[in-house]
């Protein structure tokens, strides 16, 4: 690289350095934290001397400093800045990169996909980790072992273990090919481990014994010693003796705590929550909703009780609590062992287990504990049936061995077995690749003697059936990286009464439920291959009554936002069916999950070039296919499309944008994208553009768009974009106001629960709204009325109660705190004929607490006039960065067209004065640097927003260039 395309010295070398300071307490590290040796590579990135380094050592050291950052937080050391850090490098990694090196953005992706694992971002963080692995010929040996380390840490968190062994062999494979020894270690001490919880514990002790045989050194060397201590004949050697005498100065380290914890089955300290297993990327992941889910549990119970004579001398009550986490995790081998012993000790207990796994729970309780239903004849029931079918099954039965489909089926009747009983339905049969869920409605005679707890809500059901949904996608990302095919699903859910009784002779019978609404469930099931969604209900399940204008007949809507915070899905009214067999059309609703694809995250102004079946929404900064958004640079040639949101120009223009980039034909949408990975990308800290604009794509998507839905959608996000409320006066009854508290109450649950809200939390509030306004917008335009989004929540008044009264309660905050913190300024505007008008008054805010306070500046009538504000500015500066924004109203008739040139001016010469230059690439339209002071770019001009990364201009000096700002054209404001 020459001089002369060196790059200048960026604003995250700044943050480097203050990572450099104070790392230990920024992470809340205990002990001593020198063995990650994040010291020296912080000084190799961070160092002022001499020219600024090479983009390849640069590459080495930053990937470095990614890698110990991620192994300190899926250890639970510290908290979030960990992984905060590690993701931001990332980016940088490909911002540095761009022009450097074509495999830039590849290792981004692969490191931001692994930190992503240790942040339990499953979803993305494995399609990030998959793309990257289907171009790993450009990447290094070190960068494929951190994608095996994810990959196998991603399969434990599905509780599948031997997929989880598949990816452990293959690190260690090429750890041993490629890798340095201390790499090697920790890909061994994972295989040994795997063996051990799988049933093959004397392969994990000869590996275990062949350590111990050689020189063992590295960061992993105490683990590995004490695993060896441990797994070694009780016999042959006092462990107690030598643990007491182990070496002080290792005792400290954390991997070897851990490693303490596992061996012997108790926690590190019972104050701190640690994993028990310090090589497992992502085992913070495992959120245990009892013991038997928790992989630490696994680990310690396997662990101590993995010898046949350990087995001999368990109590009763903790041999079939083995038996029970065994089961769970689908580990045969030990399972068998197991079972030995209860067979002998506990018989009984024995035959209901074998019972329970081969009929099922409930039909298990059902023989031993009323044996005289067979006698009793056919009961009526009240049930809802789910009905599951892998589609184009037959077409791939045919292409594989007979024995290989149970290998495919089994993971995915695993998942959906998982998450169907976990809300009490029972799980009736198999059938091929159909499985069959009862969930009974009412407390009925399926359920009485079990103990269960009351039965599901139907929006109980739809949760699971969306969760099913994402883990198989999230399984088939797994296994699709090792060849195996993705599997399509279609499920058809009614509710209704049916008969339940003995179906056969009393020699050899089997538990049947049937009748009508058995057969309407399968028969919805083989319809979706029709549908624009992949499960389709009917409205006797959700309560729900559509209108029929022809017969006068008023419909009601589930209803499920009362308390909205769980809801996972999306529900479309798709019409009535003629479906065979039954005499009377049926009236369906289409479900999806609330995010049907993939989505990832970019830093706000990312600068995007077109990837193939990747997709920027609101965000990348260029008028290219598949990046869809208004801030762009116009090129000669190319017709500039007006669109006042991202949404909108999606409207304007699927072919090119979505469709053509895809390869996909918009006729036969739903079944072309099927056969490929599409994922989307959106700004951190998504608005409602941003999510409208998703929403669309995915209707697009669907085969069936509501067109007229998705006009009147893109022109309300349009004019929010802009800064105007439509219809302010209905604010809590809007689409708007909605959005805005539901995403606050969002981000404020998940504080609530001790963890950082999320860009996915936003996202998934963000779409929740928009789905319920379309739903009940087609419900009301089915009832002859004229829906406005501008007061769409009106017709629901128990919809999003709580976020309606925090908007009633948010002008208070604003009187009592926002106000009490404010004062007005005179500054200069813009009139609509260009003349500089002024000065007017404007209100500055300091770091507002209202959600709206926007909007109840621009309508207070205290303000000069009565009238509001001329315009706002705001500070909403932390201790990292220094951060304003300065608006206008877009109907007041001025605006500030000029002053954001003017700031970034200010701005460029300040930092050259301190030696503080932005990054160059990539430049930011019209800039000429990579993150400027935004000016409003096609909304005329009435949004001036500083630096992502922050201004170093202070507070008194952007008011005072506002106020001697009068040129709105001069660059510089001279």
């Amino acid at each position: 690289m020459t001089d002369e395309t060196r790059r200048p010295i960026s604003p995250l070398d700044d943050l480097l350095v203050e990572i450099h300071r104070g790392v230990v307490a920024l992470l809340d590290i205990p002990g001593d934290p020198g063995h990650f040796d994040l010291a020296s590579g912080l000084e190799a990135l961070t160092s002022r001397r001499g020219p600024v380094m090479e983009y390849g050592p640069w590459q080495t050291a930053l990937k470095q400093l990614i890698r110990q950052l991620i192994l300190l937080d899926s250890m639970r050391i510290g908290t979030r800045p960990a992984r905060s850090w590690a993701e931001l490098l990332a980016y940088e990694l490909e911002s540095r990169g761009r022009h450097d090196d074509p495999s830039a953005s590849l290792i981004s992706r692969l490191y931001r996909g692994v930190a992503g694992v240790a942040r339990r971002d499953q979803e993305i963080a494995l399609n990030n980790v998959h793309l990257a692995w289907q171009q790993r010929h450009l990447l290094q040996a070190d960068d494929l072992c951190y994608a095996l380390w994810a990959l196998t840490s991603a399969a434990i968190q599905q509780r599948d273990l031997t997929v989880a062994r598949r990816f452990a062999a293959s690190w260690l494979d090429r750890s041993r090919q490629h890798v340095g020894s201390d790499g090697c270690l920790q890909a061994r001490l994972f295989v040994i481990l795997l063996d051990l919880l799988t049933g093959q514990p004397s392969a994990a002790c000869a590996a275990a014994e062949e350590l111990s045989a050689g020189k063992i050194a590295g960061t992993w060397a105490p683990v590995a010693r004490l695993l060896s201590l441990w797994l070694a004949p009780p016999a042959t050697i006092d462990r107690t003796r030598q643990l007491d005498n182990w070496p002080a100065a290792e005792r400290h380290g954390v991997e070897f705590q851990c490693a303490v914890a596992f061996c012997t089955g108790g926690p590190v300290d019972a104050s701190e929550s640690r994993p028990s297993i310090p090589f497992v990327l992502g085992e913070r992941w495992c959120e245990p909703q009892e013991d038997r889910d928790d992989f630490a549990f696994l680990c310690q119970i396997r662990g101590r009780y993995r010898r046949e004579q350990d087995l001999v001398d368990l109590s009763d009550e903790r041999l079939e609590q083995l038996v029970d986490c065994l089961a769970h995790w689908n580990l045969r081998l030990p399972l068998r062992q197991c079972e030995i012993i209860l067979k002998d000790r506990l018989p009984h207990r024995y035959y209901r287990s074998l019972l329970s796994r081969q009929l099922g729970h409930h039909v298990c309780e059902e023989l031993l504990d009323n044996t005289g239903a067979a006698a009793d004849g056919a009961q009526q029931v009240e049930v809802t049936v789910f009905m599951m079918d892998v589609q184009g099954y037959s077409t791939f039965c045919e292409t594989v061995d007979a024995s290989e489909i149970f290998d495919f089926l089994t993971p995915v009747f695993k998942v959906m077995q998982d998450e169907l009983r976990a809300v009490g339905g029972m799980l009736h049969e198999f059938v091929g690749d159909c499985i069959m869920v009862v969930f009974n409605s009412a407390a009925s005679t399926l359920d009485q003697g079990i103990g269960l707890t009351p039965p599901p809500t139907p929006v109980e059901i739809l949760c699971c059936t969306a969760r099913c949904l994402r883990r198989n996608d999230m399984l088939a990302t797994l296994l699709a990286l090792q060849g195996r095919p993705i599997l399509q699903f279609g499920i058809g859910v009614h509710r209704g009464s049916a008969a339940k009784s003995f179906l056969g002779g009393i020699e050899r019978c089997h538990l049947g439920v049937l009748g009508n609404t058995v057969n309407l469930s399968a028969r919805l099931e083989a319809l979706t291959r029709k549908l624009p969604s992949p499960i389709a209900v009917t409205a006797e399940m959700l309560g729900a009554r559509w209108p029929d204008l022809e017969g006068n007949q008023h419909g009601n809507l589930p209803d499920f936002w009362q308390s909205p915070d769980d809801i996972n899905f999306s529900l479309r009214y798709l019409g009535e069916y003629e479906v065979k067999n039954i005499a009377r059309p049926v009236p369906i609703f289409g479900v999806h999950s609330l995010l049907r694809f993939c989505v990832d995250f970019v830093p706000m102004g990312y600068v995007a070039s077109p990837e193939p079946n990747v997709v920027y929404m609101d965000t990348g900064c260029s008028l290219e296919p598949g990046i869809i958004d208004t801030h762009f640079e116009p090129r000669d040639g190319v017709p500039t499309p007006h669109a006042a949101s991202a949404c909108e120009l999606l409207l304007a223009e699927p072919q090119r944008l979505l469709f053509d980039h895809l390869g996909l034909d918009p006729g036969n949408a739903r079944v072309d994208h099927e056969a490929q990975r599409i994922e989307f990308r959106v700004h951190s800290q998504p608005d409602l553009d941003c999510c409208a604009c998703l929403y669309t794509a995915y209707e697009f998507l669907s085969g069936e768009p509501r067109r007229e839905r998705l006009q009147e959608l893109a022109a309300y996000a349009g004019a929010i974009d802009k800064g105007t409320i439509p219809e302010p006066q209905h604010l809590a009854d809007s689409l708007y106001g909605v959005f805005i508290a539901h995403v606050s109450r969002t981000q404020s649950n998940a504080r609530k629960a001790g963890r950082a809200p999320q860009d996915l939390d936003v996202l998934q509030a963000g779409l929740r709204v928009i789905d319920a306004a379309a739903l009940l917008a087609d419900f009301l335009t089915q009832q002859g009325e004229t829906p406005a989004l501008a007061n769409i929540f009106a017709a629901q008044p128990t919809w999003f109660a709580e976020e309606r009264k925090l908007i009633r309660d948010d002008y208070r905050t604003y009187r009592e705190h926002d106000w009490r913190k404010q004062n007005e300024y005179q500054a200069f505007v813009r009139s609509a004929d260009s003349a500089v008008t002024g000065p007017v008054t404007g209100l500055w805010i300091d770091h507002p607490q209202s959600l709206l306070f926007k909007h109840w500046a621009r309508t207070d009538t205290e303000a000069d006039g009565g009238r509001g504000y001329g315009f706002m500015a705001v500070d909403l500066s932390t201790a990292a960065k220094s951060r304003f924004v300065i608006s206008v109203a877009p109907d007041t008739g001025v605006d500030l067209a000029g002053l954001g040139e003017t700031l970034e001016a200010a701005e460029a010469r300040r930092r050259e004065q301190l030696g503080q230059q932005r990054p160059v690439e990539p430049r930011r339209f019209p800039c000429d640097n990579a993150d400027p002071w935004y000016c409003g770019w096609g909304h005329d001009f009435t949004i001036i927003d500083s630096p992502f990364a922050g201004t170093v201009l202070t507070a008194v000096e952007v008011k005072q260039i506002h106020q001697q700002w009068r040129n709105g054209t001069s660059p510089r404001g001279d």
